[in-house]
């Protein structure tokens, strides 16, 4: 744990662009590179805070190894069940802790032990059903499910998982602690 002076962390300090934008919309979680152009701050960020208002989370996501960074731009009024897609998100693709603006979490069994996964295309309507061990090598080791449709090329949103029911899950994450500063090493970034 660090010391109370280093608990101040300030995103403007990480070097170049986030790696993610997340945006929540029910349990529709949709993950897409990040732009500089995307609206932040200013009067473009004004258009993403108020996507808060009609039930939309928006944030920035930054790889530290395996630690999230979240840096939210829109956010409900009640954000814990955007909060808690995130959360369940980030520990089913291998995240081992996110940095909320509120604190750490740490994923430690969090999330959903899945024997499968699955994804409907938006554009195509193709549905992709996958239980292999190989998505989930791939899933593990790119921190996300596959975000494009194989067929069309479209976007996909990220995968919903069916639970192995023969398995224990916990489904709430050890207490939030204030979020120290990472170490130098921790903010060695990581891109897809």
């Amino acid at each position: 744990m660090a010391d109370e002076e280093d608990i101040d962390f300030n995103f403007d300090e990480l070097d170049g662009e986030p790696d993610y934008r997340v945006t929540i919309r029910g349990d529709r979680l949709m993950l897409t590179y990040c732009f500089p152009w995307l609206a932040r701050g200013g009067p473009l960020g004004k258009l993403a805070r108020d996507r808060g208002k009609d039930g939309v989370y928006i944030a920035d996501l930054t790889i530290a190894d395996d630690d999230l960074l979240v840096r939210v731009h829109a956010s409900p009024a009640d954000a814990s069940g955007a909060e808690g897609r995130l959360l369940e998100w980030a520990a089913t693709v291998g995240y081992t802790r996110v940095w909320l603006p509120s604190g750490i979490v740490d994923l430690d069994g969090v999330g959903t032990v899945a024997e499968a996964a699955a994804v409907t295309c938006d554009s195509c309507g193709i549905e992709w059903d996958d239980p292999t061990p190989e998505l989930w090598e791939q899933v593990h080791s790119e921190h996300s499910f596959p975000r494009c449709c194989p067929v069309c090329g479209t976007d996909l949103p990220q995968w919903q998982t069916r639970p192995d029911k023969s398995r224990p899950v916990s489904h709430s994450p050890r207490a939030r602690r204030p979020a120290p500063r990472p170490s130098t090493d921790a903010m060695q970034r990581r891109r897809p």
